[in-house]
C-alpha cells in the first residue's frame, strides 16, 4: 500500500502498554481487537498508564483514527492523555516497535 505524502501532523505517535511477551507478538502479528474492537493507548511510552505492563508498543497512526478517551493524573499530578484506535485501522506498517521499562522505572 502506498501512502500519499503526509506531513507529520497527520499522524499521532501513541503507545500501547502490555507485557514484553505480548509486545513481541503484536510487533510480529499485529493487534487483535479487544471486547470493544478498540485498542487502548497512551501519549507516553512509560507514563503513569504504563502500569498496565512493562513494555510499550509504539504505533504511528493517522491522527483521524486516534480518538481521545480521557485524561488520567498520576499521584504526582502529571497528566497523561489516553486514546483508543479501532484494531482494524492499525496496519502492520503503523507498528514502530516496542521498548521495555527498566526495573524500578
Amino acid at each position: 500500500m502506498s501512502h500519499r505524502a503526509l506531513n507529520p501532523e497527520q499522524f499521532k505517535d501513541i503507545y500501547h502498554h502490555t507485557s514484553p511477551e505480548a509486545a513481541e507478538s503484536i510487533t510480529k502479528e499485529g493487534f487483535r481487537p479487544g471486547r470493544t474492537g478498540d485498542v487502548f493507548f497512551s501519549e507516553k511510552p512509560h507514563g503513569y498508564w504504563g502500569r498496565a505492563g512493562s513494555a510499550a508498543v509504539h504505533v504511528r497512526v493517522p491522527a483521524e483514527h486516534a480518538k481521545w478517551a480521557g485524561t488520567t493524573t498520576s499521584e504526582s499530578g502529571e497528566k497523561e492523555e489516553l486514546y483508543t484506535v479501532p484494531a482494524d485501522k492499525i496496519l502492520h506498517e503503523h507498528i514502530q516497535g516496542f521498548t521495555e521499562r527498566e526495573e524500578g522505572g
